[in-house]
C-alpha cells in the first residue's frame, strides 16, 4: 500500500476522533444550563456516542484489514510468477513457524529449513527468499543457506530484470542477484520494475528511471503509481489530477481525472489491467477508459468493480453524524 492509504487511516482516525470530542465538549457546554437538562442530555447521548464510536472503530478495522490483505497477498513478491500460476509451495516449500521463529516445511510437513528466522517470505521464482533476522534482511536459497547475509534495513523480492529493491538507512536502491549494488541508495522511496521502468520517490516529487538508474522522467510529479501496469503508470498534477504516463515518460493520456480516492494531501487511481482497460472517475462518478484516454464507459456510476478497490466510498462522516 502507498502512502495516501496510510495517511488517510491515521487522519481519518484523528478526524473521527477530533469529531467526538468536539461533540462531547458541547454536550458538556450544556451542563451550565440545568443539571436536569444536563442529566438528560447524557443519559440520551451516551448510548448514541458509544454506537458511534463503535461504528468508526468498526469502520477502519474494515479499512486496515483490506489492506493488510492487499499487502499480504501482493506485496509478498514483486511482479507475477512465470509460470502465471498461484501455488501454495513455492519452490516446493512453505513458510512455518515454531514459537517466535520461522522455517520452511515440505509437502510431508517436514522442516528442511530450521526455525531461525524473525521473518520468512515466500521463494521466489529466481529461487531466493528474503528473512529478517536481527532487524536486517538477506537472502537464503532453498538449502537455507544465505547467498545474500542480512545486512538492508528492509528488502522486497527480485523483479522479473533480476533487481530487487532494499533500504539502507532512510535511503533505497536496487541489488542484482549477487548482493551487488546496480543503483546505489538514494531515493526515499522505491517500486519494483515492471517492463524496464521503476517509480522512485525523492524529495516529496516522484519520477521514473530505467535499469541504470537514469531518469527517464526526473522528479517533477506530486503523486504516482507505484508500478507500470500495460505499459503505463498513473501520475497526478500539482492540481492533483490524474493522468497516464507511458514507460517512456510521455504524458498518453492527460491529467483530468479526479482521484478514485483522496483527501487534502494525497490520492489513489487505479493501474490499467491486462485487458487493456482501468476505472476513473470524474466529480462523483466513475467510468472506464482505455488506453488512449477514450470513454469506454462515460461516468455515471457511484463505483466500479466490488472489492479492495472500494473501501474509500467508505462515508466516515455519516458514521458521526
Amino acid at each position: 500500500m502507498d502512502d495516501a492509504m496510510n495517511n488517510n487511516i491515521e487522519q481519518t482516525s484523528e478526524s473521527a476522533e477530533t469529531s467526538i470530542r468536539e461533540e462531547n465538549a458541547g454536550q458538556q457546554g450544556s451542563v451550565e444550563t440545568g443539571e436536569e437538562e444536563s442529566t438528560l442530555n447524557n443519559n440520551t447521548q451516551a448510548p448514541k456516542q458509544k454506537k458511534k464510536i463503535g461504528l468508526i472503530i468498526g469502520a477502519i478495522s474494515i479499512v486496515i484489514a483490506m489492506i493488510i490483505a492487499a499487502v499480504v497477498f501482493a506485496g509478498g513478491s514483486e511482479g507475477k510468477s512465470t509460470s502465471g500460476k498461484e501455488t501454495l509451495f513455492k519452490q516446493g516449500l512453505l513458510s512455518a513457524s515454531s514459537g517466535d521463529k520461522w522455517g520452511y516445511i515440505d509437502k510431508t510437513g517436514s522442516y528442511v529449513i530450521n526455525p531461525q528466522f524473525d521473518v520468512a517470505w515466500d521463494f521466489a521464482d529466481n529461487g531466493l527468499a528474503r528473512v529478517e533476522s536481527d532487524d536486517k534482511w538477506g537472502y537464503i536459497d532453498t538449502t537455507g543457506s544465505y547467498v545474500i547475509n542480512p545486512q538492508f534495513d528492509d528488502a522486497w523480492d527480485f523483479a522479473d530484470n533480476g533487481l530487487a529493491r532494499v533500504q539502507s538507512g532512510d535511503k533505497w536502491g536496487y541489488i542484482d542477484k549477487a548482493g551487488s549494488y546496480v543503483i546505489k541508495p538514494q531515493f526515499d522511496k522505491a517500486y519494483a520494475f515492471e517492463d524496464g521502468v521503476a517509480v522512485v520517490k525523492l524529495k516529496d516529487k516522484y519520477a521514473l528511471i530505467d535499469m541504470q538508474g537514469k531518469y527517464i522522467v526526473k522528479p517533477i510529479y506530486d503523486n504516482m503509481g507505484e508500478k507500470v501496469s500495460s505499459g503505463l503508470v498513473y501520475f497526478a498534477d500539482k492540481n492533483g489530477k490524474v493522468g497516464y504516463l507511458n514507460t517512456s515518460g510521455e504524458e498518453i493520456v492527460p491529467a483530468q481525472f479526479d482521484y478514485l480516492y483522496s483527501d487534502s494531501d494525497l490520492g489513489w487511481a487505479e493501474d490499467f489491467y491486462d485487458d487493456g482497460y482501468t476505472i476513473i472517475r470524474m466529480g462523483d462518478a466513475c467510468g472506464v477508459i482505455d488506453k488512449t484516454g477514450k470513454y469506454i464507459i462515460n461516468p455515471q456510476f457511484d463505483r466500479l468493480r466490488y472489492g479492495l478497490s472500494s473501501w474509500w466510498m467508505i462515508d466516515f462522516d455519516s458514521l458521526i453524524k
